[in-house]
């Protein structure tokens, strides 16, 4: 599939937004999430060892969203792709929510990839903590789309993490130990969030172009 060059735009606001009435960018997001794109029609989404009562709606502001049983609010296509990559339904904050979707429009091949990379793991390196290697290496990217430097030091809380990348708390929790000791990671300070209750640590990360 053709994915265009990416030229340093930042995809943000209206223009975010818009892709919430594009139907190839929803048809993809319920597809990965194991739905039939088929509008008003009821079907069970089958979510990890949950089953949701869902329809496949389209609002009156031409935006595709998801009714769920038992949920007052519509589901925003972000939301379902973040359930469909973790594997649990959440509501996303408004930190979040646009790294999700940016990530889904990455994935879908709507947009195109930011020319940034990680360094490159030891060959020893083991299955978890590549994981996790490849998954920072994506959030960068989705960061960078967002008008964020790849530089630009980043918060990589465990709970966040073991959602990004699907992984165990344990396998996240094993993969940060060993990037940290690899020096792939490091501390470089923490902040709290607006009605945070404990300050979250921000982390430095190696990119490809500071070697290995």
């Amino acid at each position: 599939m053709y994915k265009p060059l990416w030229t340093g735009e930042v995809l943000s606001g209206k223009e975010l937004a818009a892709f919430d009435s594009d139907e190839r960018f929803a048809r993809f997001i319920f597809t990965r999430a194991g739905l039939e794109f088929l509008e008003g029609e009821p079907q069970v989404w089958r979510l990890a060892d949950e089953q949701l009562d869902t329809v496949v709606e389209r609002g009156a502001d031409g935006r595709w969203r998801a009714l769920l049983a038992g949920h007052e609010a519509p589901a925003p296509l972000a939301v379902v792709y973040a359930a469909a990559v973790s594997g649990e339904f959440s509501w996303l904050g408004t930190g979040t929510f646009p790294r999700w979707k940016r990530r889904a429009l990455l994935e879908a091949g709507l947009i195109a990839i930011p020319d940034v990379a990680l360094a490159d793991l030891p060959d020893a390196a083991g299955e978890p903590t590549r994981t996790l290697w490849e998954s920072n290496e994506l959030l960068v990217r989705v960061r960078v789309l967002g008008g964020e430097r790849a530089r630009d030091a980043i918060p990589l809380s465990r709970p966040f993490l073991c959602r990004w990348t699907a992984l165990s708390e344990r396998g996240t929790r094993t993969g940060m130990e060993t990037l940290e000791r690899l020096e792939f990671v490091w501390r470089v300070g923490s902040y709290t969030k607006t009605g945070g209750r404990r300050p979250l640590t921000l982390w430095g990360i190696k990119l490809a172009a500071e070697g290995s």
